[in-house]
């Protein structure tokens, strides 16, 4: 560990890791997604609002991180534009998930 962290050795082989708003964002979509599948009786008003709050609350985290990440100049390969794609990916991901339906 000594090594790594005075440059003598390189201990992280991965170089293709998440950006970390990206992996924040990634786990805020997990959590919503279980929150979602662990509905089993219908949803009264309150428990309805909370969740599409959730969802909003993504939603614009996404649009921030999109604006951010849109205006910045990186000068370093592809990182910009993977990071831009992630977060797209992540918002349809979202937009795929639906409240499920009692009859």
């Amino acid at each position: 560990m000594a090594g790594h962290i005075y440059g003598k050795i390189n201990l992280l082989n991965k170089t293709d890791r998440k950006n970390m708003f990206v992996k924040e964002l990634s786990m805020y979509i997990d959590y919503f997604k279980n929150k979602v599948g662990d509905i089993q009786i219908p949803l009264d008003a309150k428990q309805k609002k909370s969740l599409e709050s959730f969802k909003s609350n993504l939603n614009e985290g996404i649009e921030y991180y999109k604006g951010k990440f849109s205006g910045l100049k990186l000068k370093l390969g592809g990182v910009k534009t993977k990071i831009v794609s992630d977060i797209e990916n992540l918002e349809k991901e979202l937009n795929r998930i639906k409240f499920p339906t009692f009859k």
